[in-house]
């Protein structure tokens, strides 16, 4: 380790024990845990995770140590466990990693203490701290271009000749250490440059099939023309512009981001939004914000875009692609110098975005300076720039381009900082590491914060209740301190008040005294140019608290403090805190007729109803919202239904010509008139049947109650009688005949222990194939739901009709249904106006 450049101290020289694979990169080791339990904080001692995190070594070098030649720092921790052990216990390391074709390390080390995991250190990546290795691109490319310029003279471009130094290095690497995004890379050395041509040719080809076909294109065009850019013949920008090249590529990494959430949460909280551009350029990335600056009422979500680039080249394109979009403006701006003199005003952007662009400025601390003065102190840049996990690259100039975000993080965090920056809010890549190729930052401005008065006024009647607690402690977190006052006395100028009448008890105003209503008018009166935080209870919001409430209330009184009255929309007046979050309300433009129906079509189910019973033209499928599941119910995912679900066959049509011989049925009579009744008579020999499943009504219900033997069962598994209030002659229940009204809805409702168990009894049976599918079957698909219930109403239909259900649900059309009004028995709700007819109809 002292080779590489570091030299540990007796605290961290801690591996003991060390033993690694000799083919795979794992190694293991053991260590003491130095943590005391009684005076220590640390579940771990620190010294104990570093010596997991040295492990990495000896396990990337198999134990070799003249394999191991590079320093290494740690870039990235995807997950990390942490354990106190028990004392006396010495900790047992292993470590299991992989090595990438520069010399990184991505890994895993974990701690055990007798039977326990003590920590554990997930996808960890170790990146070289000093490399000039090259960056992620094709093998066979960079050979052959950098065989085209080994006899190019030299450039006149001082970045070009670095990249024809950068280019061969990496060829060289790729030659002795392999690649890691291509297997056996040393065979592609191999080849012919005839034959690394071809394979160049063919791989162009497979990547027409794709969407990142304009990559390829670009790559083949540097490619092809990469001797008359190195010598200044060709310049690679104009290249890549023919054709819309750059363009579609700048579409296409587009398509990787959603700014929605953001840009949505930045309009809701300031609809008035003025945002300016930097270098869009191609307008890909301008396409994408617009799109996610409309609110949900159709309209934009700002006031000014401000489209801007060094060149007024790309204004024709843009104002043709973006003529539909209102308060557009369209500007040359050279970032690198100062705006100002460029006729920008200062201070009055509320969002400047910059996507891929700042890289290029000469200085990216001026660049980043002359930004800040765009801002305004509330307001945010949004800024975007490729970068990897691979070593940085160089410029011409010899500055970092912005192309790291991995070893010169750093360096761009003080850049930032210096230009007036309070760092970075946020990163967000568009891959996981280490397969991220861009990174799209938050920055805020650095704000000097103002002199405010260290007390804040709070009206309260009772000091001593809880809520007078809770708002005093949260506000001395901060640094305050809470000054009581009364409705007597007179509030000090230019000092706003917070109010916590309404957390004392009761709501204030609820039968307030009069006297005590004229103090709060008189206190409300003598504020002047102050103003008052009126804190209440939850209403219109869930009431949901958590320990951050008043937390949260301070940062909405800050909020309410830097109001200015100048602006063209009002400041925020109203605060809802939920689940420890401020809410802002918002007025959206909304049409009557659309929010009087369902809107939702993802959630909704699409029921089958008739508009007027007994008429089946008026049966539609209407869209209706899905009912939530209560107890042990679970959704079932139709895919097909029985319309009929009667289960006997005689009670079917005529069916002479469907049933032949041979299937167990030998005695069938016909059920549409009564004539059963004698055949079954005398096929009975005049006894009658012992059991008789029914699902005839009217006249030909009594004959099948003729059928009935002495001591008999008869099961009535059909409705209409039931419904039509049908009567039955008494006289045959003195031979001792049951008549049995079936409904197994009520099983399943009541008894759902009895229906569990016929379910069982049935699906064995149908597993042992005693029971069969009833036949014929006839199948209808669900648009023709009509069809299938006026067939079923002719009563001529054999065996079973199914309705098929499509597993895509949004082949079936349905009308969408009006919501059903709910008003909750808890809430209070207020009528405006009322007075007339209807109003007092809707309240009786």
């Amino acid at each position: 380790m002292s080779k590489i450049g570091i030299t540990y101290g007796p605290m961290f020289l801690g591996l003991q024990d060390i033993s690694a694979h000799p083919v795979d990169h794992l190694a293991v080791a053991k260590v003491e845990n130095l943590v005391n339990p009684k005076d220590s904080p640390y579940q771990l001692h620190p010294t104990t995770t570093d010596c997991a995190l040295q492990l990495f070594g000896p396990a990337a070098s198999r134990g070799q140590p003249h394999s191991f030649v590079k320093l290494l720092l740690p870039q990235y921790f995807g997950e990390i466990y942490t354990k106190r052990p028990r004392p006396n216990l010495k900790l047992e390391l292993s470590s299991s990693v992989s090595v990438t074709g520069w010399g990184a390390i991505h890994g895993d080390a974990f701690a055990i203490a007798g039977s326990e995991v003590v920590l554990k250190l997930l996808y960890v990546h170790l990146v070289p701290a000093a490399d000039n290795s090259a960056a992620d691109i094709d093998p066979v490319q960079a050979i052959e271009s950098s065989k085209r310029l080994v006899g190019a003279p030299s450039s006149t471009m001082a970045h070009l000749e670095k990249y024809r130094k950068w280019l061969a290095g990496h060829v060289q690497q790729a030659n002795t250490a392999g690649y890691e995004a291509v297997d056996d890379a040393s065979h592609i050395f191999t080849l012919s440059s005839a034959a690394r041509l071809q394979l160049i040719e063919e791989t162009a080809k497979q990547m027409e099939n794709y969407n990142s076909a304009p990559v390829g294109r670009a790559i083949i065009r540097t490619f092809e023309n990469s001797v008359d850019i190195f010598t200044g013949k060709a310049d690679a920008l104009d290249l890549l512009m023919q054709d819309e090249i750059l363009r579609k590529i700048g579409d296409l990494v587009a398509k990787f981001w959603d700014f929605g959430d953001f840009l949505g949460i930045l309009s809701h909280t300031k609809p008035d939004l003025k945002i300016l551009e930097i270098g869009a350029g191609t307008r890909a990335s301008t396409s994408l914000i617009l799109d996610s600056l409309v609110s949900p009422s159709g309209e934009r979500a700002f006031h000014s875009y401000t489209y801007t680039n060094i060149s007024a080249g790309f204004f024709v394109q843009a104002k043709e692609r973006f003529k539909n979009v209102p308060r557009m403006k369209y500007s040359t701006l050279d970032v690198s110098k100062d705006p100002a003199k460029q006729g920008f005003e200062l201070g009055v952007c509320d969002l400047v975005i910059a996507t891929n662009v700042l890289h290029a400025t000469p200085y990216i601390g001026e660049t980043l300076v002359n930004v800040r003065k765009l801002l305004q102190p509330e307001g945010r840049l949004m800024l975007q720039e490729i970068c990897s996990s691979e070593p940085t690259q160089q410029r011409g100039d010899g500055e970092s381009m912005l192309t790291f975000l991995g070893t010169k993080w750093f360096n761009f965090i003080v850049e930032l900082t210096q230009a007036g920056f309070n760092g970075l809010d946020a990163v967000v890549y568009d891959e996981k590491v280490p397969y991220y190729t861009n990174a799209t930052m938050i920055a805020s401005p650095h704000n000097i914060p103002k002199a405010n008065n260290k007390r804040i006024p709070v009206l309260s009647t009772a000091p001593t209740c809880s809520a007078a607690a809770r708002l005093s402690n949260s506000i001395a977190k901060h640094g305050f301190e809470i000054e009581f006052c009364s409705l007597t006395d007179t509030p000090k100028p230019n000092q706003d008040v917070i109010s916590i009448l309404d957390l004392e008890g009761k709501a204030f105003l609820e039968n307030v005294p009069e006297t005590e209503f004229n103090l709060l008018k008189a206190f409300i009166a003598s504020l002047k140019s102050s103003g008052m935080l009126w804190m209440t209870k939850s209403a219109q919001v869930e009431a949901l608290e958590d320990g951050g409430t008043f937390e949260r209330a301070l940062e909405a009184f800050e909020k309410f403090q830097a109001r200015c009255k100048d602006l063209e929309v009002e400041p925020d007046f109203e605060y809802a805190i939920s689940r420890g979050v401020i809410h802002v309300p918002r007025f959206q433009w909304v049409s009557i007729s659309d929010e009087l129906f369902s809107r939702k079509e993802f959630d909704a189910l699409k029921t089958l109803e008739i508009g007027k019973r007994g008429a089946l033209k008026t049966l539609q499928r209407v869209e209706r919202p899905e009912s939530k599941l209560t107890g042990d119910e679970i959704y079932i995912e139709m895919r097909a239904a029985g319309v009929n679900f009667k289960s006997v066959l005689i009670t079917m049509g005529i069916v002479d010509n469907y049933i032949g011989d041979g299937n167990g049925l030998g005695r069938i009579f016909n059920s549409r008139n009564s004539s059963f009744l004698p055949e079954i008579m005398r096929e009975a020999n005049g006894y009658g049947l012992d059991v008789v499943l029914n699902s005839l009504s009217g006249d030909l219900l009594h004959a099948s109650w003729k059928c009935l033997a002495e001591f008999g069962k008869m099961l009535e598994n059909g409705k209409r009688d039931f419904i039509g209030q049908g009567q039955l002659p008494m006289d045959p229940f003195e031979a001792n005949r049951t008549f049995y009204g079936v409904d197994l809805t009520l099983y399943v409702d009541r008894r759902p222990l009895v229906i569990n168990s016929l379910l069982e009894r049935a699906m064995e049976w149908c597993s042992q194939g005693a029971i069969q599918p009833i036949k014929p079957v006839k199948y209808f698909e669900a648009h023709q739901a009509e069809d299938v219930l006026r067939g079923m109403q002719s009563g001529q239909h054999i065996g079973k009709l199914v309705v098929r259900f499509p597993t895509d649900h949004t082949q079936v059309s349905a009308s969408r249904g009006t919501n059903r009004m709910f008003l909750g028995p808890d809430v209070s709700y207020f009528l405006v106006g009322g007075l007339g007819g209807l109003g007092r109809s809707i309240l009786t």
